[in-house]
């Protein structure tokens, strides 16, 4: 069984999420789409899709996810990419809802670049191998539990840590 705790991460790079996706997903799937990458209609030569390439030795049917509606983007699109191919069950909270990522303009405007502006707005939206990619609500959590921050980190008295040990060894919270 596999705990991974994303309360607090409100995403970040791209390049981790493939990175962890590819430790956790079975051997079995790799090779296998893992997201799309979609732009709008004057960047579209820059979709592609990312598959999955099997890293370590871990065979996981399920994965246990602590989630706040801290967890966004990044984190999002773990849950999002292994959810056709394994079991995850989401505990503490419903996540953000963040879909979409950006990537800095300047290296597609010279005026931006000579004049050392950045803009960084929304430039990409991504989907699952089953189409996914519509959760701006965020993705509901499995089991509703509240969080206890003054806690220390790895603690059983931690609410959302209990539940997810309560759920591995009885099925439930």
């Amino acid at each position: 069984e596999l705990i991974i705790d994303l309360r607090y991460n409100g995403g970040g790079s791209v390049a981790v999420a493939e990175q962890i996706n590819n430790y956790l997903i079975q051997a079995s799937n790799s090779n296998k789409l893992m997201y799309t990458n979609k732009l709008n209609s004057l960047k579209s030569s820059l979709n592609d899709s990312e598959n999955f390439s099997k890293k370590g030795n871990l065979a996981l049917n399920r994965i246990i996810f602590i989630t706040s509606r801290g967890s966004a983007s990044a984190s999002e699109l773990v849950i999002n990419s292994l959810n056709p191919y394994m079991e995850l069950i989401l505990i503490g909270d419903n996540t953000f809802g963040k879909p979409v990522g950006s990537f800095p303009l300047s290296r597609f405007n010279r005026t931006l670049a000579e004049n050392n502006v950045e803009l960084v707005p929304i430039t990409f939206a991504t989907a699952n191998s089953e189409g996914k990619a519509d959760y701006f609500d965020g993705f509901p959590a499995n089991f509703s539990v509240g969080d206890s921050p003054q806690v220390p980190w790895g603690d059983t008295k931690d609410l959302r840590l209990a539940a997810a040990l309560q759920y591995i060894q009885n099925g439930t919270v």
